[in-house]
């Protein structure tokens, strides 16, 4: 590849956009139909001897750097039973059609973006998909969110926490947890509650949680998952800073019955401001 850049100003300094997403596309096709070949070249010898190519299946693979389109050999097989089978050998290499690399910037952009946004920053700043849209965008992060549930190895012990003698040995820990309601867009009359929370141990970053009440049917697998995560203890001191919501109350003494539940201030200043307007007006009017 040759590129003929004239130095007049400093917009023709380096590779403009344009010229890198086409070098990237095209260095990436190189590189993967390489490692095709290669991975090819060390697994034909352990085929059986009588097999037969049988034709080319197209294979498609979706990547950060442009969709890079190969040819899949297909082998014949002759069984002793008179029985044959075929065997594609690059498809146990491309087990998905989309590059790990892809699903994580997807779902990483989409966790802070829109789906719509998430799919036209990535076709401004990579050479990706030109047909990738909002609806790709979505299928993907529900695949990434049910394979992170599969791995979710959490088994809840009722009152587990309480078996253990509280200490701070292990260093304290402190959780926010709050709740908000927000209105379903396919049905206008029909609101759902979202509960979010973050985890702050003394010696680590901090994590962030969130599932919907009600639909969420591991959600106390996931916030003691993100505790686990963070090397949480049975018997280590646990802070918890919420509204007073009972629904947060339950959730946290189902993990920590010994936990130090504490009301935040924003919402003790909330009750004792309607008190407050309650006292007021109580005065003007001159009720008893």
């Amino acid at each position: 590849m040759t590129f003929d850049k004239e130095c007049l100003d400093v917009a023709n300094i380096g590779l403009s956009l344009p010229e890198s997403k086409q070098l990237l596309e095209a260095l990436q096709v190189q590189i993967v139909q390489q490692q095709a070949n290669y991975f090819l070249a060390q697994e034909l010898p352990k085929l059986p001897a009588n097999r037969v190519l049988k034709d080319y299946q197209p294979l498609t693979l979706r990547t950060l750097f442009g969709i890079v389109r190969l040819r899949s050999p297909r082998f014949t097989i002759s069984q002793a039973s008179d029985k044959t089978h075929t065997v594609s050998p690059l498809r146990s290499l491309f087990t998905q059609r989309t590059t790990p690399e892809m699903l994580y910037l997807e779902t990483k952009w989409a966790a802070l973006l829109s789906y719509s946004q998430t799919a036209a920053l990535l076709k401004e700043v990579l050479p990706v998909d030109e047909k990738l849209n909002a609806t790709t965008i979505r299928n993907h992060l529900g695949q990434v969110a049910r394979q992170v549930d599969s791995q979710l190895s959490v088994t809840l012990l009722p009152n587990a926490a309480g078996l253990f003698a509280i200490t701070e040995a292990e260093g304290s820990l402190v959780m926010g947890v709050d709740g908000g309601y927000l209105r379903d867009s396919t049905q206008k009359k029909t609101c759902f509650e979202v509960i979010v929370g973050k985890s702050v141990p003394t010696d680590q970053r901090a994590k962030c949680f969130g599932f919907v009440q009600g639909y969420d049917q591991k959600a106390k697998e996931r916030v003691l998952d993100v505790l686990n995560q963070q090397g949480f203890q049975g018997n280590q001191r646990v802070v918890f800073l919420s509204d007073g919501a009972a629904n947060l109350r339950q959730l946290q003494s189902y993990l920590t019955p010994n936990a130090q539940h504490i009301l935040d201030w924003f919402h003790l200043t909330m009750r004792f401001t309607v008190l407050h307007r309650i006292a007021e007006a109580t005065v003007s009017t001159g009720v008893d």
